[in-house]
């Protein structure tokens, strides 16, 4: 059998090179798979922002207040338009159930808002109340 000058045997050194090359495909696959959907990430997260901006302009143009609620039913941000129609300097740090005046209202808002199917991206619905300043 020949040799290949370092004395490793040439079918061992090609069966190496094959394998180092399968290794270096693999690898580089892997690569633009994570690059790919990482890209593909960045796209969904653009989409959405716009999406959100684009749901926000149109509820701004028909609706007096708007307001973004976690799940606790707190304010996701200092709604200063909120505050505002309630002649507060501030709403930060407060739960939106606060300004519901009925107990049986708030029970009602609460199960609506636990109804609402979280699962896609935006959750949007609407539920009548009555606020006390």
């Amino acid at each position: 059998s020949r040799k290949a000058q370092d004395g490793i045997p040439s079918g061992m050194f090609y069966m190496f090179e094959i394998g180092s090359t399968f290794v270096l495909l693999l690898a580089v696959a892997e690569v633009q798979r994570w690059t790919l959907t990482a890209i593909g990430q960045d796209i969904q997260v653009s989409n959405l922002k716009s999406e959100t901006s684009a749901c926000r302009s149109l509820l701004d143009m028909v609706c007096d207040v708007c307001v973004e609620l976690g799940p606790d039913f707190a304010f996701v941000k200092d709604a200063r338009s909120f505050a505002g129609m309630l002649m507060r300097s501030s709403v930060k740090d407060m739960n939106f159930q606060d300004f519901i005046s009925d107990e049986e209202e708030r029970d009602s808002f609460k199960q609506k808002m636990l109804a609402l199917d979280c699962s896609s991206q935006i959750s949007v619905g609407s539920h009548c109340v009555r606020l006390a300043d």
